[in-house]
């Protein structure tokens, strides 16, 4: 998969905001949750991981594992608050 420099840097841009949006969510309300270690050693994981120079099929890959985390610890959060 070859992309093009915005393509890249849209990708990268994605990731980054995703990275700040779970990086919020970690300081938020929520932080005690018996979940959140887990949650922030995977950010920091992605996070150093888009720091290094990657290939674009892996720059594609690790937005999409954002992605899917950052939608999973949100319906977790609903579940939890519809539970109670």
């Amino acid at each position: 998969m070859k992309l093009s420099k915005a393509q890249r840097e849209r990708h990268r841009g994605a990731a980054q905001a995703l990275i700040a949006q779970l990086e919020r969510r970690l300081g938020g309300p929520n932080a005690a949750r018996r979940d959140s270690q887990r949650l922030a050693e995977c950010v920091g994981a992605y996070k150093a991981k888009l720091e290094a120079d990657l290939r674009d099929r892996d720059l594609v890959r690790l937005n999409l594992e954002l992605a899917d985390l950052y939608y999973r610890a949100c319906n977790a959060s609903k579940r939890v608050k519809g539970a109670a």
